[in-house]
């Protein structure tokens, strides 16, 4: 059995991994087959790097959920849930914080703008793949706290005096 600080570094580095994979190859894999097609007309490999950004996206994804599973603790749980929430959420947090509207300055102050903007413009490819893997981990952040707290009801239903 693995040491439980080998599986909680386990359980962050998947979903590092999978959204560091997935941004990367959106940003610049898809950025660059894009356009090329402008330059020379032949959607073709574009067309390409969507499809494998959407498979890397869901393997990502698959991961997580994976790592959620087999982990089934509340703390990551609640992490994924937390960060995969800022993730997904942030071009919403950007439109109504970070931008100015109508020559309003900013709701957020500076840093924290600046902060949400690095966020939405490193993880926003053309395909928002990584959006996708943002998303599984809130859907596995949720999973982890309905598994975690089946298997604490499973074991006091098997074990009545330790209640």
């Amino acid at each position: 059995m693995t040491s439980r600080p080998k599986r909680l570094a386990i359980a962050a580095l998947v979903p590092f991994l999978a959204l560091w994979i997935t941004a990367w190859f959106d940003g610049n894999v898809v950025n660059e087959a894009v356009a090329q097609a402008g330059h020379n007309y032949d959607i073709a490999p574009a067309s390409l790097a969507y499809s494998v950004s959407y498979l890397i996206a869901a393997g990502g994804g698959l991961a997580v959920a994976a790592v959620a599973w087999w982990m089934r603790d509340q703390i990551v749980g609640l992490v994924y849930l937390v960060v995969g929430g800022f993730i997904l959420f942030d071009g919403f947090l950007v439109a109504r914080l970070a931008w100015s509207v109508n020559g309003a300055p900013p709701v957020a102050p500076e840093p924290i703008a600046n902060f949400l903007t690095q966020v939405m413009s490193s993880t926003m490819g053309r395909s928002n793949a990584a959006l996708v893997v943002a998303a599984a981990m809130v859907l596995a952040g949720l999973s982890s706290f309905a598994l975690a707290g089946q298997e604490e009801a499973d074991q006091e239903e098997a074990d009545p005096a330790a209640s």
